[in-house]
């Protein structure tokens, strides 16, 4: 049977932190073992912020809610795919403005077709193709006309001073994601990439990847191989009772309790500026969720929450 659990001035993923712990205590209690619990929401954007939430202690004015051993399951590849792109931008110094700027280019296209491959959006299909005309134009001489061609060409112009400290050297190039649309979203990537707890392996490849010249050789490369490992690594976590992951990715999978989390502006269930066929689409995928749990479902609303049932 579902309940939901309102919540206002306490954060989403703190109440979602809350009704965790409560509803494993209380399938314990009635099957006699461990259960096993799925955490979903609608976008990977939330699921990662609960995901961060729930690994340190919360303390509410009724709870101190201790950490909990979870499995996040998300898709790793996009956020590798972006973090390609920095890592190029960190190979610029060593590298004429022709060949950098192509590069930087080229792996932003590339991200955009692993994006593709996944959804299929005519917006995405359209974003590979002015890329790959900007390198074109490139090429030929000719200014840029898309606006993250125009702002990668002028960053490269001003020029990329690095010291040889992997981390603020990358947080360097990475702030050069920004000013288009494009750029921006590459800029949101990156960061999930702390959820492949690949930072010390990153930091370590640049490491060895610095060159005495003032650029990193190969970095876009060994990065490259470096997130192989990384994403092999996670896929070989051992099982714990606890999952997060998006509804999407829950579609044949069962466990003992459901909890449902809601955002505020982001990652509704439900909004009454939808059209009716993405609120049908919103009410087919959250029975796949409801339906995910054998025993019992807990929603994290806001308490602004339109009504699921009509």
């Amino acid at each position: 049977m579902p309940y939901s659990l309102l919540w206002g001035a306490v954060p989403c993923e703190v109440r979602a932190h809350e009704a965790l712990l409560a509803l494993q205590g209380k399938l314990e209690a009635e099957l006699g073992r461990e259960p096993t619990i799925a955490v979903l929401a609608t976008t990977n954007r939330l699921v990662a912020s609960v995901s961060e939430t729930i690994s340190k202690q919360n303390v509410t004015a009724r709870h101190v809610l201790e950490p909990v051993e979870h499995i996040l399951h998300w898709d790793p590849e996009l956020a590798a795919s972006a973090g390609f792109v920095v890592a190029s931008i960190l190979e610029w110094p060593g590298l004429d403005r022709l060949e950098a700027l192509s590069r930087t280019l080229k792996a932003m296209a590339d991200y955009y077709r692993t994006k593709f491959a996944k959804r299929a959006a005519k917006t995405t299909r359209a974003t590979v193709t002015a890329l790959e005309r900007s390198i074109a134009q490139l090429q030929k001489g000719k200014p840029a006309r898309t606006n993250a061609a125009k702002v990668l060409e002028a960053a490269y112009d001003d020029g990329l001073k690095l010291a040889g400290q992997p981390v603020p050297d990358w947080r360097d190039a990475r702030s050069h994601l920004s000013g288009s649309a494009e750029l921006d979203e590459l800029f949101k990537q990156v960061r999930t990439l702390r959820l492949l707890h690949a930072t010390d392996l990153l930091s370590l490849t640049l490491t060895q990847a610095w060159s005495p010249d003032g650029f990193y050789r190969d970095a876009a490369a060994q990065v490259r191989r470096a997130l192989a490992d990384a994403q092999l690594a996670q896929a070989e976590q051992d099982t714990v009772p606890v999952s997060l992951m998006n509804m999407h990715r829950s579609k044949g999978k069962e466990f003992d309790g459901v909890v449902i989390v809601e955002g505020n502006r982001h990652s509704r269930l439900l909004d009454a500026e939808w059209d009716d066929e993405r609120i049908q689409a919103n009410r087919r995928l959250l029975r796949v969720a409801i339906t995910r749990a054998r025993h019992r479902v807990v929603f994290v609303r806001p308490a602004d929450a339109l009504a699921l049932t009509r």
